[in-house]
């Protein structure tokens, strides 16, 4: 709604209004008190509504408070002024400028002519199929106006390559040969045999958008930069509305009660909310609540538990943006976030539902790792989709570290299936997908992979042999020979159903589509079924076929993953394992700088010196702020040094080098935590009076006389240190190395002199343990494995709840299985990184090997 000007700022009669339902008050003072950072006194109940809060919000409730001034007639006027639809504000208008149609048209045409005629297949006997499939794109854009669109994501791609960050388009748009010729992505559609259907056809109903990663590390500067190239008022982020789920409701509303923290990390440890279903999760809080120990929750349940799925707070959406031809503040509800960008008031879903389109520019931490290798030019002239190195990296699954593939499902899947070629990766991506890897259809796949089982590429048609005197049953059949004769990509469905149904492409991907809408309404599936049965034989399609095409496309319809999204991806992951393959030591750096994965940093430290490169502690005299490579090695950055402020490093590099100690105190004049950081991190070692060999006694006892002020007493104490006779004490000796390394992951998140496994080896063998990279390779009906927990995840289970883990040692990673009954038993006590003694049984499925644990306690237990 507009208000007209003689209402504005004019005074108004309103109540005060709260709550619908009484109950609710105690929920709206709550989330209140939280909004505000404050608490309410423990004495102070929960409730209390007021004569005003009971009663319905009209006209009527104003008039029985007395009086009948000209306030409440301004209230009645406003009121009828302020009705608002969102489904009527107009659509917003993207692009740099006011464009026709035509012009738009013929300037997309222009760049993507362009750029076909200077590309490799200008010059092969395929050109005339682009140039088709060129055509047939470029009229589906017209009609469907998204060609302003697709220009203002090339002119963003432009400044991201003004500005030397990688980019690359993802998902459905990856399948459009016009988003390739525009330089979107690498990926070819037509060699690649992705569907620009998928991505947009005249039926589709929802907008097609395209994700553009950038490097993350550089994401910040090319938002800059598309504010200064469209300008700041046609620019701007776009807001999310942050609910409470059930433990940040359970945290915030025990703090605005007044719990210490304390007491509510301790009530937190036996909290498992489920996920999903918000009336479920309110269900489970108040339940935990009301049986819990602490009278303050367990009285107050009701209100904590009504916060569930209340808004909590506004954020910024961390891809969205919206650029419009005009000024925003025209169009759009507007607001300055807390850091001073321009956001819209609506949030995603909300713009899609006006007609808004949004622009993804996401930030990609590989792309940030690839553009620092490139950088160092160890890379060479750069991947390629054929490369036998490459190849033989993802097939043994060594992929820590590489982007889409580092995951243990995914590990386990390369494991399981031979990897052929780049082909095989794109299938790897998509059968870890929730749905195949839940089902049948990943086992299956993985049979079929490896030659285990027989299979037709039309058995999902019913009848193969019928189904091979359909009209493009050849294609279809070329299409899923790829996949075994799984459905596994969206594509797969499509063609499926025009082959069946007798329709186009566009109308197929409708139909698939509309399984999904359909898909938990019993219903209307039965209804889709005939209405596609009765068009298949209206084209002349057997309707034994149609109908058997139409089961095979439910079932699988609600799991099935765009090729081209999975394409896009895959053709990430095999950069990723390409640069770890052939610059193994640059890659390494860059992933200690930018990597945000699967694992913590001491797994990835861990991988990285299993490929064979060396890793450096800090050195305050030669490391910057970020790892850098020196002399073949990774040199970890001051940076890394947990408690070192940026202020304390910065004068480090400026005021080196330094010849002791005692004149980098005085130089920089580090606190005491930053002194302590330095020193037992390993910085140090190099300035006297410290030394490798001293660590950690001389390394304390310097500290504790710098702290004292006493640098003779810290002269004294390294004097001592060299007058101690040399160590000959085995046990001494790894002692001092496990405080290293306990120090190193303490001040550093990672291992970098020793793994903590390689030095608890010997106790390891003499309880019989087995090492991770010797399990499976004999016959043995019960194993013992010593390791670390690289990564931990439950899942709820008709039997109860499950545990994947990844056990770690100094040889490598191992995936482990705890049964709900033993996960029940022991999961309480399974909450550090561990070590931990596991004992169980080997189970080997095509080449994967599970641990599956029959016991598991604490190292330090044994």
């Amino acid at each position: 709604g507009v208000v007209t000007p003689d209402l504005a700022r004019q005074m108004v009669a309103t109540p005060v209004v709260l709550a619908l339902d009484e109950r609710d008050t105690a929920v709206h003072r709550l989330a209140a008190a939280i909004r505000a950072s404050g608490s309410l006194p423990d004495a102070e109940p929960l409730g209390g509504a007021s004569d005003a809060q009971r009663r319905p919000f009209d006209i009527g409730t104003l008039r029985s408070f007395g009086g009948a001034g000209p306030e409440l007639e301004r209230a009645e006027a406003l009121a009828a002024q302020c009705g608002f639809d969102i489904g009527r504000v107009a659509g917003v208008k993207p692009g740099p400028r006011e464009l026709t149609a035509d012009a738009v048209d013929d300037l997309l045409r222009e760049r993507c002519e362009e750029a076909l005629r200077s590309s490799a297949v200008s010059e092969t006997e395929s050109f005339s199929t682009y140039e088709s499939r060129l055509e047939e794109e470029l009229r589906v854009i017209g009609q469907l106006g998204y060609g302003e669109y697709l220009l203002v994501v090339a002119e963003i791609a432009r400044g991201a390559r003004q500005l030397g960050l990688p980019i690359a388009a993802r998902g459905s748009a990856a399948g459009s040969l016009v988003v390739h010729l525009l330089g979107l992505t690498a990926l070819d559609p037509i060699a690649h045999d992705l569907l620009f259907e998928r991505f947009l056809n005249a039926r589709r109903a929802a907008p097609a958008d395209v994700d553009l990663d950038v490097a993350s590390s550089g994401r910040g500067r090319l938002l800059d930069w598309i504010g200064r190239r469209f300008g700041p008022d046609h620019v701007a982020g776009i807001a999310t509305h942050t609910t409470f789920r059930g433990r940040s409701a359970v945290r915030s509303g025990l703090a605005a009660l007044g719990m210490a923290p304390s007491r509510i990390a301790n009530l937190m440890r036996g909290f498992r909310p489920p996920h999903g279903d918000p009336a479920a999760e309110a269900g489970y809080v108040r339940s935990f609540l009301e049986r819990s120990s602490y009278e303050v929750a367990a009285r107050n349940a009701d209100a904590i538990a009504g916060l569930v799925g209340m808004p909590s707070h506004v954020s910024v959406h961390p891809a969205g943006i919206v650029i419009s031809a005009s000024p925003l503040a025209g169009q759009l509800p507007l607001e300055t976030a807390p850091a001073g960008k321009t956001i819209t008031q609506f949030d995603h879903q909300s713009l899609g539902a006006v007609g808004v389109v949004k622009f993804d520019v996401l930030g990609n931490h590989f792309l940030s790792e690839m553009s620092d290798v490139l950088a160092s030019k160890a890379a060479g002239s750069g991947p390629a989709l054929d490369d036998e190195a490459t190849r033989l990296t993802i097939d043994a699954a060594d992929t820590i570290g590489c982007f889409q593939i580092e995951s243990p499902a995914v590990r386990s899947v390369l494991n399981r299936m031979p990897i052929r070629g780049f082909e095989d990766v794109i299938a790897a991506l998509a059968v870890v997908r929730p749905g195949a890897a839940t089902g049948a259809a990943k086992e299956r796949y993985l049979r079929r992979a490896r030659g285990e089982q027989p299979f037709d590429p039309l058995e999902a048609l019913g009848d193969p042999a019928a189904a091979r005197e359909l009209p493009g049953s050849d294609s279809l059949a070329r299409r899923l020979s790829r996949s075994y004769g799984v459905l596994l990509y969206d594509e797969d469905i499509i063609h499926l159903l025009s082959v069946a149904g007798g329709c186009d492409l566009a109308v197929a991907d409708a139909w698939r589509a509309a399984i999904i809408e359909a898909a938990d309404d019993r219903d209307a599936m039965l209804r889709l079924e005939h209405a596609f049965e009765s068009a298949a034989a209206q084209a002349g399609r057997p309707r034994k076929i149609a109908k058997r095409a139409w089961v095979s496309a439910a079932r699988f319809a609600s799991y099935s993953f765009a090729r081209a999204h999975a394409a896009s991806y895959a053709d990430l992951a095999w950069r990723a394992a390409w640069l770890r393959t052939h610059s193994p030591v640059q890659f390494a750096c860059a992933l200690l700088n930018h990597h945000q994965g699967m694992y913590p940093d001491r797994t990835l430290a861990a991988a990285i010196q299993r490929w064979g490169v060396s890793l450096r502690l800090p050195d305050v005299n030669r490391s910057l702020f970020a790892a850098t490579v020196v002399g073949g090695e990774v040199l970890l950055g001051l940076g890394r040094i947990k408690g070192l402020s940026r202020r304390a490093a910065k004068a480090m590099v400026r005021g080196r080098p330094f010849a002791t100690l005692a004149e980098l105190v005085a130089t920089v004049g580090p606190s005491k935590r930053e002194l302590s950081a330095l020193v037992m991190s390993g910085a140090c070692d190099g300035l006297p009076p410290l030394s490798a060999s001293g660590y950690p006694e001389l390394h304390a006892s310097v500290i504790a006389g710098f702290v004292s002020g006493s640098t003779p007493q810290a002269r004294s104490a390294a004097a001592a240190a060299r007058r101690t006779p040399p160590r000959e004490a085995r046990d001494d000796d790894r002692y001092r190395a496990l405080v290293r390394v306990r120090n190193e992951l303490e001040l550093l998140g990672l291992h970098v002199t020793n793994h903590p496994m390689g030095l608890l080896r010997e106790e390891a063998r003499a309880l019989g343990c087995t090492k991770v990279v010797e399990v499976g390779r004999e016959a043995q009906p019960k194993v013992k494995v010593a390791g670390m927990l690289a990564a931990s995840r439950r899942v709820a289970t008709a039997s109860g709840v499950i545990r994947f883990l990844t056990v770690e040692d100094e040889s490598g990673l191992l995936e482990a299985l705890l049964p709900a009954d033993v996960n029940a038993r022991v999961d309480a006590s399974v909450t550090t990184s561990g070590p931990y003694l596991f004992t169980g049984r080997v189970r080997k499925e095509g080449g994967g090997i599970t641990l599956l644990v029959s016991d598991v306690r604490p190292f330090h237990a044994r």
